[in-house]
């Protein structure tokens, strides 16, 4: 179950490609709100600069490791379970 916390375990600079549930202009805190009361959303990456957020799922294909790469400015949260001690985008 959802602990109530979202880790970053990349980098700065590093953008998810997963699936885009939702993508908004809105405050950091606003955006792990609205991922956190989805249930498909898993995380999120943000851009501080521009306010933008995109909320994101696996989708429904089976995920073995969640993609990503280099992109200025964005940085990727993913929802931790368990308390702190397993963050999806941290293990994959």
């Amino acid at each position: 179950m959802f602990a109530g916390y979202f880790d970053s375990c990349s980098m700065n600079d590093t953008k998810s490609e997963l699936v885009v549930l939702d993508a908004i202009e809105c405050s950091e805190m606003m955006c792990a709100t609205r991922c956190k009361l989805s249930n498909p959303c898993m995380g999120y990456n943000f851009n501080n600069a521009m306010h933008r957020c995109e909320l994101l799922s696996f989708g429904s294909n089976i995920v073995t490791d969640i993609p990503h790469h280099i992109e200025d400015g964005w940085r990727f949260y993913s929802k931790c379970y368990n308390g702190k001690t397993a963050c999806l985008g941290c293990y994959f």
